[in-house]
């Protein structure tokens, strides 16, 4: 019988995501602290363009609900082009799942109910200004846990939010800040 395989304690994932944190330029903390504050202000600008360009108001929230949607597998550029030509109503095409995600925010629905999975509704909530969410993608799961293969969770969840959250109160930033700088760390840029 193959023996389960154990997560690392909370105590572990801290200490290895503290060495990432600390390994962090000064040009990745500058762009990790910066990236949720300036992506949240590219939210408003896109409703003003969708506004402009269709007539309909939309929220920055709604934006942001598109983004996340869209963020599935794709770069931060093909995400937000996706994102852009959809609320400009230039059409886009996705996984189906996605486009029923999409049409229940259209009706209103709170993105983090809708969307499957654990990473996007916390990617909404951090692009709408909340950064107590720790956005836990593939590369703050790579920090977390290097090379070992873990899949997202809820107790991987719970487990790296937890640890993330420790390493911002040591280094007196939103654990969203400390997500971003160790993104940018890890995967080397912030676009």
């Amino acid at each position: 019988m193959a023996r389960k395989s154990t997560l690392p304690s909370v105590a572990q994932v801290t200490a290895t995501l503290r060495r990432k944190r600390r390994a962090a330029s000064a040009a990745c903390v500058e762009a990790g602290t910066r990236w949720y504050p300036e992506n949240g202000a590219l939210m408003e600008r896109i409703a003003q363009e969708a506004f402009t360009a269709t007539g309909d108001p939309i929220t920055s929230g709604f934006v942001a609900g598109i983004v996340a949607a869209f963020s599935q597998n794709a770069t931060w550029k093909a995400n937000i082009t996706m994102a852009r030509n959809y609320c400009l109503g230039t059409g886009q095409n996705g996984m189906q799942r996605v486009m029923d995600e999409i049409h229940a925010l259209e009706e209103d629905a709170y993105p983090p109910a809708i969307f499957s999975g654990l990473k996007r509704g916390d990617f909404w909530r951090n692009l709408t200004g909340d950064l107590s969410a720790v956005t836990c993608d593939r590369w703050h799961l790579r920090a977390a846990f290097g090379d070992r293969k873990v899949s997202l969770t809820p107790e991987v969840h719970a487990l790296v939010t937890e640890a993330t959250t420790r390493v911002a109160a040591e280094f007196d930033e939103a654990p969203a800040t400390t997500q971003a700088i160790i993104w940018c760390h890890v995967r080397g840029t912030g676009a």
